[in-house]
């Protein structure tokens, strides 16, 4: 009965033995089947959405230099316009002085003309009010100094001075 005893434990012993290898074969059988297929294809998705996320950094990288580049020769223009501001700036306002010098200069030509032509006028008033006012006088003078052969005399010295002008 011991070498029963032993066969049947010898025997319990295989079993748990060939029972844990029969185990072992089938969880690695599993593994390799199922479970290594599922770890490939997430360790694909992740290696794609490595490669994706590295194709957008570069994506933003080239994006951010191209900004950068955009950027200076942004900043070049607006030197440049600031420069041509400055310059038209400068050149209008040059252009404005010249304006206001020139219509100055014509308004003081003009004022001059003006002037003259007043001064004239304004001779030309006084000799008609002087003379307009010698013949007032002479009126109220002519009857008390000159008498009848004193105006007859006036008269031919005029009518002679008359006749040989036109002579």
């Amino acid at each position: 009965m011991t070498q029963d005893m032993t066969f049947y434990e010898s025997l319990a012993l295989w079993s748990e033995v060939l029972g844990a290898v029969a185990f072992f074969v089938v969880l690695i059988f599993g593994f390799i089947k199922y479970l290594t297929p599922a770890v490939a294809a997430v360790e694909a998705s992740r290696n794609a959405e490595l490669r994706d996320a590295e194709a957008r950094r570069d994506s933003a990288k080239a994006e951010v230099e191209k900004a950068r580049a955009e950027l200076e020769v942004a900043e070049k223009d607006a030197i440049a316009i600031r420069a041509r501001g400055t310059d038209d700036a400068e050149r209008e306002g040059k252009k404005i002085i010249a304006d206001a010098t020139s219509g100055g200069e014509h308004l003081v030509h003009t004022a001059e003309g003006e002037l003259d032509r007043a001064r004239i006028a304004g001779r030309d008033a006084l000799r008609a009010e002087i003379v307009a006012r010698a013949l007032e006088i002479a009126r109220e003078q002519a009857p008390k100094r000159i008498d009848e052969r004193i105006q007859t005399g006036l008269i031919s010295g005029v009518v002679d001075r008359l006749e040989s002008e036109r002579t």
